[in-house]
């Protein structure tokens, strides 16, 4: 059985029922351009699951950690995904194609693990808040320590712009 699959036998038979799950696996491929949830990492989905009039809601947290480089200096970055949800569950070959679906006794929720996880992500992933990132002329860490490099507050490309002001 798959490690999102709820199956909601129950539910069909009693609408008035609720089912409450807390389910934890690993998600494939999710991921941005900067940051990911590693293939090997546990994420856990807890929540409630009604009956309603169109089909099944679904309501819950997604809990999972997220590494990555970070985009200002190159080391590691990692954090905690945290995210709550209330989706509709439609029956298959009903209801608008963008939605989600269950068919029959089983509803799989792996689609919507992923696809919450991924919205998520950090698409600027930092180390900290405060990254001083690089240097820009030698490639120093300036978290680790300052560098020895000259700062120009001219852009070569400008300075002859500076000589129109002087008149």
């Amino acid at each position: 059985m798959k490690p999102f699959a709820i199956g909601v036998t129950k539910l069909i038979k009693d609408p008035a029922s609720v089912i409450h799950f807390e389910l934890q696996g690993t998600l494939k491929d999710a991921y941005v351009t900067f940051s990911k949830v590693a293939d090997d990492e546990l994420v856990v989905v807890s929540g409630v699951v009604e009956s309603v009039h169109q089909g099944l809601l679904v309501s819950g947290e997604i809990k999972t950690r997220w590494q990555g480089s970070c985009v200002r200096c190159l080391e590691d970055a990692s954090g905690v995904v945290k995210v709550h949800f209330r989706e509709l569950f439609e029956p298959e070959g009903v209801g608008e194609e963008d939605t989600y679906h269950f068919d029959g006794d089983v509803l799989d929720l792996t689609e919507l693990a992923k696809d919450f996880v991924v919205l998520e992500l950090p698409i600027v992933p930092l180390c900290a808040s405060d990254c001083k990132g690089l240097c820009v002329t030698c490639g120093q860490n300036l978290n680790e320590g300052t560098c020895d490099c000259t700062k120009d507050d001219i852009d070569p490309r400008w300075s002859k712009l500076s000589s129109l002001s002087d008149g």
